[in-house]
């Protein structure tokens, strides 16, 4: 999506940063994604487990891929949630960098996601529990030579 920028600004439950995307006025930026289709009898837990109207406002976009227009809808965070002095838990940066890689989106934006400041969880239940996932996701990509 041309003119648009990930960061992990988004405020969560938790206390950590989470992913949102923003134009930051530039043409210069550049973000990626992952478009999936989904049945429309599992979007409302889809919009629940993302926190649609908790901080995350569903949005319709446009974009380009290999020379036909697409339309889908993104969860926008709200401007009442977002505040860019937070960042990310080191586990959540790890599983989008893992989907990230997951997908073979460009090595150079994988790079700059690498990149963000992140901080340890101060929850020790969680952090076990996501750092189940992030080994489950590594294993899955170790098994997709990614």
């Amino acid at each position: 999506m041309p003119g648009k920028r990930l960061a992990f600004h988004k405020k969560s439950d938790d206390g950590s940063g989470k992913c949102l995307f923003y134009e930051p006025g530039g043409t210069e930026d550049l973000m990626y994604g992952v478009a999936y289709e989904i049945d429309m009898a599992e979007k409302p837990i889809l919009d629940d487990l993302e926190g649609l109207d908790k901080g995350y406002n569903e949005q319709q976009v446009s974009f380009s891929l290999n020379g036909v227009t697409h339309h889908a809808l993104v969860y926008v965070a709200a401007s009442t949630h977002i505040d860019p002095t937070l960042v990310p838990y080191t586990w959540y940066k790890d599983m989008v960098v893992l989907g990230a890689r997951y997908h073979r989106l460009p090595a150079d934006y994988i790079a700059k996601i690498e990149a963000v400041v992140a901080v340890p969880d101060p929850n020790p239940k969680r952090t076990a529990n996501r750092a189940a996932i992030v080994e489950n996701m590594r294993a899955i990509n170790a098994s997709q030579g990614v």
